[in-house]
């Protein structure tokens, strides 16, 4: 019976290790004595993103902010882990990143001309180009089943007069 009083002292005291009460109970009874000297921490570097949620919460608790949880991520949801313990889903109608090998990298609409002359988005998830070519539909033309616009009445053009 002695081994099992000791197996539950060893547990009962883990938990308490792990949810803070010994550390809180350790602090307030060397509230009295000095202080020992403390070593200057060396700030860690803080980050905006971890790979699962638990590093994520954990971070975000650590560092007081929102974290990204990358192993959430696709081209339309981002997933937050909250300074409170939260999570939070940020979901977009269409894609807002797009995957690139293993990286994801963010959709990019800016129009650039690419080397055999064609014209397309720097990163869009369809694989988007503009060729050139003739379509048979010029600037002006009326789209089919619409009713063209009036062209402006003829206007007289000025005719030069000379005056002595």
């Amino acid at each position: 019976m002695r081994w099992i009083r000791r197996i539950s002292t060893v547990l009962t005291l883990g938990l308490l290790v792990q949810t803070g009460v010994a550390a809180d109970a350790l602090a307030s009874s060397q509230a009295g004595k000095t202080p020992a000297p403390q070593i200057p921490a060396v700030p860690a570097a803080s980050s905006t993103e971890a790979p699962d949620e638990a590093s994520a919460l954990l971070a975000a608790r650590l560092q007081g902010k929102r974290i990204e949880v990358t192993k959430a991520r696709t081209e339309t949801a981002t997933l937050w882990a909250n300074p409170e313990g939260t999570l939070t889903s940020e979901l977009s109608t269409g894609p807002i990143r797009m995957k690139v090998g293993e990286a994801w990298v963010p959709v990019d609409t800016t129009l650039v001309q690419t080397p055999d002359g064609k014209v397309a988005p720097k990163a869009h998830p369809e694989g988007l180009v503009f060729a050139g070519g003739d379509a048979g539909v010029t600037v002006g033309d009326s789209l089919p089943g619409t009713v063209p616009a009036p062209t402006p009445a003829a206007t007289p053009t000025p005719a030069a007069t000379a005056t002595e």
